[in-house]
């Protein structure tokens, strides 16, 4: 089990308990967010 906080996914700044696989499945989908935000800039930057 690993405990994230809410606030690094939502507005709410709360610690909960969750399983190895939904923190993993968390932290890629706010990566791959990350990812995409920095692509769409740097498309911009280039056009």
């Amino acid at each position: 089990m690993t405990t994230i906080n809410l606030r690094d996914y939502y507005i709410e700044d709360q610690t909960i308990e969750v399983s190895d696989e939904v923190a993993k499945a968390l932290r890629s989908d706010k990566l791959y967010d990350q990812r995409y935000v920095g692509e769409r800039s740097m498309d911009k930057a280039v056009s």
